[in-house]
């Protein structure tokens, strides 16, 4: 072998570029088989480097509201509404603002609610368990209510909430048939009478009557009042009326009573109406 002259190169060591030139084209392979990996994972949504975020709104306090009006939610400490949350133990802090309404939060293991008839604030401590899903509601309206999943579950669908529609009106009751002509007489002597036709009235169906009246009296006059089974009283005359007058009155079941303004306890007649 001859000695290189000076300033000429030195010859190339060749199986060293042999050995520099596989590692070149190894790495290349790795580099492209990755690539439908990596396509996968975009088109699935999977690998820890594309999960969703489920945490960023998680708090270990969610907060718990029912009224003052047709509302109920659950939320994070930054308000967000709670759809799904890792499993864990949880604090709830819980404001019932409406006497009509309560918070009742349920699901595996967990139980709680306010009651409804009052007012209220309360702390719960409560354990939500892996791949399950929890409800809470108003118990006194149904449509009043949310869910959420606990883990690697999807987040139910958003309820709407709406108040009831309201029951329609009952239908008026129907008219009271009239049932004729009353008479009623009050003096001159100290004495009170109501008759239909030719006899005393001691008992009436319902109904519309008219009352016509003759008070003789110059310091009586006469008023008719329901006793029993409901409140009504009416002066038919003032105690200085004398003459004649026709008033119609709508009696409904109980016991009556008409009499003198003036002396209710020595001057009166009963009856009843059914």
């Amino acid at each position: 072998m001859g000695v290189p002259l000076s300033g000429e190169p030195d010859p190339p060591d060749e199986g060293r570029d042999r050995t520099h030139g596989k590692r070149l084209l190894l790495a290349a392979v790795r580099r492209a088989a990755l690539i439908p990996i990596l396509l996968a994972c975009l088109l699935l949504g999977g690998g820890f480097a594309f999960a969703p975020a489920r945490t960023h709104a998680v708090s270990q306090t969610l907060h718990a509201q029912v009224g003052p009006d047709f509302q109920i939610s659950l939320s994070f400490d930054d308000g967000t509404p709670v759809t799904n949350l890792p499993a864990g133990t949880y604090t709830v802090q819980v404001k019932d603002l409406s006497t009509e309404h309560n918070f009742h939060l349920y699901g595996p293991g967990v139980d709680e609610k306010t009651q409804i008839e009052t007012t209220s604030e309360a702390t719960w401590t409560v354990t939500f368990q892996d791949q399950n899903g929890y409800s809470f509601q108003c118990d006194a309206h149904s449509s009043l209510t949310g869910t959420f999943t606990v883990g690697n579950l999807p987040a139910p669908a958003p309820v709407t909430t709406h108040e009831p529609e309201p029951l329609p009106a009952p239908p008026p009751p129907p008219p009271l048939p009239l049932r004729g002509t009353l008479r009623t007489t009050l003096g001159p002597k100290p004495a009170i009478a109501l008759m239909k036709g030719k006899k005393h009235v001691r008992k009436l169906p319902r109904g519309i009557y008219t009352f016509a009246i003759a008070d003789r009296s110059k310091a009586d006059g006469v008023t008719l009042r329901r006793v029993v089974g409901g409140s009504f009283s009416q002066v038919l005359t003032a105690p200085r009326f004398v003459g004649k007058k026709t008033v119609s009155i709508e009696l409904q079941p109980g016991k009556w009573k008409v009499y003198s303004g003036t002396r209710e306890t020595r001057i009166y007649a009963f009856f009843d109406v059914t």
